[in-house]
């Protein structure tokens, strides 16, 4: 996964739909998903379908 530009589909499939090939890629998506600012976190496409909502 490129640091600088995360791959939001990975992150939206192993956090929402809890589909990952195996459990680096599932640390690697929730390490990813601290890293995403206000921006990258509402273009999630889980959080873009109503999927979850983030905590304010």
């Amino acid at each position: 996964m490129n640091q600088s530009h995360p791959d939001l589909q990975t992150i939206s499939r192993v956090v929402f739909s809890h589909a990952w090939t195996d459990v680096n890629e599932w640390a690697r998506s929730i390490a990813a998903l601290a890293d995403l600012n206000d921006e990258e976190l509402g273009a999630l496409p889980g959080l873009a379908a109503g999927q979850a909502k983030p905590a304010h």
